[in-house]
């Protein structure tokens, strides 16, 4: 593999592990008072982003969406001639780039991740727990950087509708040898070997006992104060 090639993804997947996907943000919690702590795909792409530019790497901001529909913040990279998309703001564990010129397929913590070229589309899939789902459209053809800045500023908006945004909490993230994934009140384990546990929260109060358990995220900053399990 390109030298550079290696230093992006690994970079990439020490993203997933160093930081949590979480919505706390559009659950109506204050908003931190540090940045670079994890978030939506918007926090998550904009701090590796900048983590690329200090490393002297060139990227651009990029579009795509899920369920067709809604908008989901990626990177674009040009690496030696070839086009690759980072989507470090999933919450699911993207540790790869997805070539734009050809498919791929590769596992990570017992979740298959495939793309297919459709047209002027990659649609990305995923394969978990025996099932297969489409997880992201990412449109070939880029917009204007601007574009994509003017959107992030007003993603807060009433009327943009986010899957994350309704439904409760969700967090997500790589630690040790297994990625976490809760919502709601239900916390999986997908262990780097493939199998999966999981168990259900009582209560609210143990929802966040979870999180600061798990996850590498200070609640404290957004103003919720608890004492782990």
């Amino acid at each position: 593999m390109n030298s550079i090639l290696e230093k992006i993804e690994g970079m990439l997947y020490d993203e997933f592990c160093r930081t949590s996907f979480h919505n706390l943000l559009f659950q109506g919690y204050q908003p931190p008072y540090v940045s670079d702590i994890g978030g939506t795909c918007t926090d998550k792409v904009l701090a590796f982003k900048a983590r690329l530019d200090r490393e002297g790497i060139s990227s651009r901001l990029h579009c795509g969406y899920i369920q067709r529909d809604f908008p989901h913040r990626l990177l674009y990279l040009k690496i030696d001639g070839n086009e690759y998309f980072a989507d470090v703001g999933n919450g699911w564990p993207s540790i790869r780039l997805f070539p734009a010129n050809r498919a791929i397929s590769y596992s990570a913590y017992g979740i298959r991740f495939s793309t297919v070229k459709q047209g002027d589309f990659l649609e990305i899939y995923q394969f978990k727990q025996g099932k297969r789902t489409h997880s992201l459209t990412i449109p070939l053809v880029l917009r204007e950087e601007l574009l994509e800045m003017e959107e992030i500023e007003h993603r807060f908006d009433k009327n943009i509708n986010y899957p994350f945004a309704q439904g409760g909490l969700r967090f997500a993230q790589v630690v040790g040898n297994r990625f976490i994934f809760l919502k709601n009140n239900r916390i999986r384990f997908f262990h780097i070997n493939g199998t999966i546990s999981e168990k259900l929260l009582n209560d609210e109060v143990a929802v966040y006992q979870a999180i600061e358990k798990y996850f590498s995220t200070d609640l404290s900053l957004y103003g919720l104060h608890f004492t782990a399990l």
